[in-house]
C-alpha cells in the first residue's frame, strides 16, 4: 500500500455533501410510489453520492443493476423475479448435467476452477463457510448458462469472476433468493451499470485475448488522463509498452475491488450503478481509477518502465478513501464533459464557417485538457494505443495469474 498526499482541493462536491447519508429504507420508501415503483433518478441520485445502507439493499440493489425495470412497480417486479427463477433453476440444471456424463474436459475443468475460486475467495469473511455452496452453485450455473466456453474463449466462467460475486453475495441478506442474487450477477455482467460500457465487463472476461477485451475500455482511460492530466498521459504515452494502459487491467476487471477495503466496495460499486444519471457518463469506474492515477502523479512520472508502473500501480491500494476517490472522479468526469461539449462546439463552429465560406474539408477541433495541479491548459492530439508486444501476466488472484497480451 502506498500512502499518498491528499490533494489541496475538497475532496467532496457539494451535492456528495448534501446526499451523504446512505440511503436507508425510510428514506427508500420516501421515493417509492403506493403500489412500489421506485423513483429511478432519485434513487440513483441518491446511491452516487451517498451509497445504500445495508438494510436497502435487498429492495435497491436490484433496480440499480436493472434486474427490475425503470419504474416496476411490485407485482412487476415479483412477475420478474418469478421469471429469473425459473431462469436460475434451467442453468443449475444444465451444470449439474454438464457436472455429470455430458461433460467435457473444458467443464470439468472450468468446474475445478470454480472450486478452488470459491475456495480461496474471502475466504475469512464471517458468512463464506455458510454460503460457500451457494456460491459453487451459483458459479457453475453462470458458467452453464451459455455453456462450457470454446476453444476461442467463448461464454463461461473467467478467473476473477469469483471476486465480482462475493461483493453480491455477502452484501445482500444472506436469505435473499439466490435466483435474484444470480439475476443481480448477470445483470452487472452483461448490463448497462457496472460502471463500464454496457455489456463490457462480460466481454473482458469471455473475449479470447485480453487484447480485444480491453483496448477500447483501457484506450477511454488514456483519454480521460489525455483531457484531465495531460502531463500524466504525455509521461504514459512516452513509455514503451504503456500506452495499452495495461498496468490498469487488474482495476478494471475486478472493478477496483483490490484497490479499497472490502467493506468500501460496494459503496463505490453503488456510486458506479448510479452514476449515469448523475453525471451522464456510464463508464464510472474509468474516471475513479483516473483519480486514483491522478492523485498519484507525481511519484507515477518517476516510473520508466512497464514493469516498473505495474508494480507501482499494483501497490497503491488502498491509497485513496471510497468517498474521495468519488468525489474526485465526479470532478474529472465533469471536466470530460465539459471538455467534450467545448469541442463539440468547436467543430460545429468549424463546420458552419467552412460551409459559409465554401472552404473544402473539415476542421479538427482541439480538446483543451487539463488537471488539479496542471499548470495549464494544454491542447494534445489523440494518440491510438498499439498492441502490446509481448506477453505479460497481471494476477488477479493471489495465485492464478492471467496471461495479458
Amino acid at each position: 500500500m502506498r500512502c499518498l498526499p491528499c490533494s489541496g482541493s475538497s475532496s467532496v462536491s457539494p451535492l456528495q455533501r448534501a446526499h451523504s447519508t446512505p440511503l436507508s429504507l425510510a428514506q427508500l420508501a420516501l421515493i417509492t410510489t403506493s403500489d412500489g415503483a421506485v423513483d429511478d433518478g432519485a434513487l440513483r441520485t441518491a446511491a452516487f453520492y451517498g451509497g445504500v445502507a445495508a438494510e436497502a439493499r435487498l429492495l435497491a440493489w436490484p433496480r440499480l443493476l436493472g434486474v427490475y425495470p425503470a419504474g416496476a412497480s411490485t407485482a412487476e417486479c415479483a412477475a420478474v423475479l418469478a421469471a429469473k427463477t425459473a431462469e436460475y433453476g434451467a442453468a443449475v440444471a444444465r451444470s449439474q448435467v454438464l457436472q455429470g456424463s455430458e461433460g467435457d474436459d473444458a467443464w470439468r475443468n472450468q468446474a475445478t476452477v470454480i472450486g478452488h475460486d470459491v475456495n480461496r475467495t474471502e475466504a475469512s469473511h464471517a458468512a463464506h463457510a455458510e454460503l460457500k455452496p451457494r456460491f459453487s452453485e451459483l458459479l457453475l450455473a453462470y458458467a452453464a448458462l451459455d455453456g462450457p466456453p470454446d476453444a476461442a474463449g467463448g461464454p463461461g466462467y473467467g478467473q476473477g469472476m469469483s471476486d465480482l460475486l462475493s461483493v453480491l453475495l455477502f452484501g445482500l441478506p444472506a436469505d435473499t433468493p439466490a435466483a435474484l442474487v444470480f439475476a443481480c450477477f448477470a445483470a452487472m455482467m452483461g448490463g448497462p451499470h457496472a460502471g463500464v460500457q454496457p455489456g463490457e465487463l462480460r466481454h473482458f472476461y469471455t473475449a479470447g485475448t485480453v487484447e480485444t477485451a480491453m483496448v477500447s475500455c483501457l484506450g477511454r482511460l488514456l483519454e480521460t488522463l489525455r483531457v484531465c492530466v495531460p502531463k500524466l498521459h504525455a509521461h504514459i504515452s512516452s513509455v514503451e509498452q504503456a500506452q495499452q494502459m495495461l498496468f490498469c487491467y487488474r482495476w478494471v476487471l475486478l472493478l477496483l475491488k483490490r484497490e479499497f477495503a472490502y467493506g468500501e466496495v460496494p459503496r463505490l460499486w453503488e456510486a458506479c450503478w448510479g452514476s449515469k444519471g448523475a453525471t451522464g457518463r456510464d463508464d464510472f469506474v474509468l474516471f475513479v481509477a483516473a483519480a486514483i492515477l491522478q492523485k498519484a502523479e507525481k511519484p507515477l512520472r518517476k516510473q520508466n518502465g512497464f514493469d516498473v508502473m505495474l508494480k507501482f500501480c499494483n501497490e497503491l491500494s488502498g491509497s485513496m478513501e471510497v468517498d474521495e476517490a468519488i468525489a474526485a472522479a465526479e470532478r474529472l468526469a465533469r471536466r470530460q464533459t465539459e471538455a467534450e461539449a467545448k469541442a463539440a462546439a468547436a467543430a460545429a463552429k468549424a463546420g458552419g464557417g467552412a460551409a459559409d465560406g465554401g472552404a473544402a474539408g473539415s476542421v479538427a477541433a482541439p480538446v483543451a485538457a487539463w488537471g488539479e495541479g496542471s499548470d495549464e491548459a494544454a491542447v494534445v492530439d489523440v494518440e491510438v494505443p498499439t498492441p502490446h508486444p509481448s506477453p505479460k501476466r497481471i494476477s488477479t488472484a493471489d495465485s492464478e495469474p492471467v496471461v495479458a497480451p
